[in-house]
């Protein structure tokens, strides 16, 4: 049985390894649904080296202020609604405040 990109299921670490990121960051596009896709089995999450290798050339980008694929858009819709909830406060939100809202100029 040969094994290719379609059979090969990775590990998160691995997985994290190929595309050079932490694996806590590739933990952390999992969760907003921005990392490749992946099979969950039970309590263990895999990768098909497949498409970890198809998630990687949609984030190609030529300069840094190159548009953010959709999927960044979620993520950033997601964490300016954190932002909303830390903001319902009294104190000043800018004020040593660690969040700020991304669709801001």
């Amino acid at each position: 049985m040969e094994i290719d990109a379609y059979t090969q299921f990775l590990k998160t670490s691995q997985a994290a390894a190929h595309l050079g990121l932490s694996p806590r960051g590739l933990e952390r596009h999992r969760v907003t649904g921005a990392g490749p896709l992946f099979h969950r089995f039970g309590n263990r999450v895999l990768y098909l080296l497949s498409d970890v290798l198809a998630w990687a050339p949609a984030r190609r980008r030529r300069l840094t202020s190159d548009g953010h694929p959709p999927e960044a858009q979620s993520e950033r819709r997601f964490r300016s609604d954190r932002v909303e909830h830390a903001d319902t406060s009294d104190t000043d939100a800018d004020a040593g405040s660690a969040w700020h809202r991304y669709d801001e100029p």
